[in-house]
């Protein structure tokens, strides 16, 4: 009785709280939507870019070369990371839909896929209302194992293959590649994702070329 009073009560918060959690979603949505297919394109199109922006770093050609085609490498990863997490997150939970008998498991492993390429979205959104459900017919056992699979394993999936699969690709530690995606999500919101990580590989890109440039620089003799 005092669970029910309590989800009850839950749920009114979260109802009077609706029109503003609504907005913000939108919002970071829309922001991060906007921001994939600025990505897309600059995959698609980034070659025709190459030259002018070689133009407009104030490095010699080969070093401004190398600091490009790493922020194509890190942003190349990014977009495959996104996918290929989004992938192993969908059919994890269309699996487990599958296992405990709810309905159109392929329909909701699809529809996480799609959900899990926008940052505070994702899985969540599929697997607590069926929760929800699953606690209203009183299947607590399946509601659990669901809760367990949502958080333990779909949640570190994103946290942790995430970094791992970036990293390997632009040849970064997975904990350097999580603080970045980290620290873009909390200072740009959703963009951050894609921000992040591409920020860090030009800083470290820059710090490089700094580095052989103050290698190869004749020293000054001091009297």
């Amino acid at each position: 009785f005092e669970l029910r009073k309590s989800l009850e009560q839950l749920t009114r918060t979260l109802l009077g709280s609706a029109p503003m959690i609504a907005t913000k979603l939108l919002y970071g949505v829309l922001t991060f939507v906007f921001a994939l297919l600025l990505l897309f394109f600059l995959l698609r199109d980034g070659h025709r870019l190459r030259a002018p922006a070689t133009d407009l770093i104030p490095l010699p050609p080969h070093k401004s070369a190398a600091i490009l085609t790493t922020v194509y490498d890190t942003v190349h990863a990014t977009f495959y990371g996104i996918v290929l997490v989004a992938l192993m997150q969908g059919t994890v939970l269309g699996i487990t839909f599958w296992l405990l008998g709810l309905p159109a498991p392929l329909v909701w492993g699809m529809a996480t896929i799609v959900l899990c390429t926008i940052p505070f979205a994702g899985a969540p959104i599929v697997w607590v209302p069926a929760c929800l459900l699953l606690l209203s017919q009183g299947a607590w056992g399946r509601a659990v194992i669901l809760a367990i699979i949502g958080v333990g394993v779909i949640g570190l999936i994103d946290n942790i293959f995430r970094p791992i699969i970036i990293g390997h690709r632009v040849k970064l530690h997975p904990m350097a590649v999580f603080f970045a995606i980290f620290g873009g999500i909390v200072t740009m919101g959703p963009v951050g994702l894609l921000v992040g990580p591409v920020l860090l590989s030009v800083i470290l890109g820059a710090i490089q070329v700094l580095r052989e440039i103050a290698a190869t620089s004749p020293v000054e003799a001091t009297d």
